[in-house]
């Protein structure tokens, strides 16, 4: 795992130098052209660049360019964390982690204090424990840059569809967190009463039939909602938004 450590440093330092690479070139590129002037907007150069190293590693050029920023970022503003990754004793996953998460701390005093701190915690945790601790740690110790990325991140909410498989597809709806977690928590909550009134709908239906109790045309009648508690959640939200009656697809067997 040192090894595999030292290895992710010295091929992140190598893709952090691709970012100066793509400078001299379209300087270079500005020179032949007899013109003295770096036009950045036609991204020869680093298109040029990111194609020879995504055929000579075998990836995708979008892998190439992401592998570029994040390296480029760990180099850059957290130097005493790729001096640890350097060493060996800081893992990949670990360092990146950091990175992603501090990464917005625009002050460079602020950011070397989450980065000591982060560093320590790194050593007591898995990554996936590291990032909610950073987290925390970004919104302790930079308020007001975190208010103002939140007022930032709220001016992108958005709704969007996609297909995942055919007969399926998603709504992705974007927005502010208490918004998100309300209305989550609302349809957990109509799912979860609908789901608790179907199973004792359920049991009492099959009680009766064992005990032979009520008429035949009744018993018939009866449909039992199978459905699990996310299949009803999902109704309940397609019913919110298209008839404003969040039912669940129907109340009755015949409705169902």
């Amino acid at each position: 795992r040192a090894r595999v450590a030292v290895a992710f440093g010295a091929e992140t330092r190598f893709f952090a130098s691709v970012a100066a690479l793509v400078d001299r070139r379209e300087r270079e590129r500005a020179q032949q052209a007899d013109t003295g002037a770096v036009v950045s907007a036609s991204q020869l150069a680093m298109r040029e660049i990111y194609a020879e190293i995504a055929a000579a590693v075998r990836l995708s050029e979008y892998q190439v360019a992401s592998r570029v920023n994040q390296a480029q970022v760990l180099v850059s503003r957290f130097a005493a964390t790729m001096s640890r990754v350097d060493a060996g004793a800081l893992s990949p996953q670990h360092a990146t982690t950091i990175a992603d998460v501090g990464g917005v701390i625009d002050d460079p005093d602020i950011r070397a204090e989450y980065e000591r701190y982060a560093i320590d915690l790194a050593a007591e945790l898995t990554p996936a424990q590291l990032k909610d601790a950073l987290g925390v740690l970004v919104d302790r110790l930079d308020p007001d840059g975190t208010q103002a990325r939140i007022k930032e991140a709220v001016q992108r909410r958005s709704v969007r569809k996609r297909s995942v498989e055919p007969g399926v597809g998603q709504l992705i709806i974007t927005g502010p967190t208490a918004h998100i977690e309300g209305t989550y928590n609302r349809l957990t909550d109509i799912a979860t009463e609908l789901h608790t009134q179907n199973q004792a709908d359920t049991a009492a239906a099959a009680e009766a039939a064992a005990e032979d109790i009520g008429d035949d045309a009744e018993a018939a009648e009866f449909v039992p909602d199978e459905r699990t508690r996310a299949q009803i959640m999902a109704d309940v939200a397609l019913d919110l938004l298209l008839t404003s009656v969040p039912d669940g697809h129907g109340t009755t067997p015949e409705h169902r």
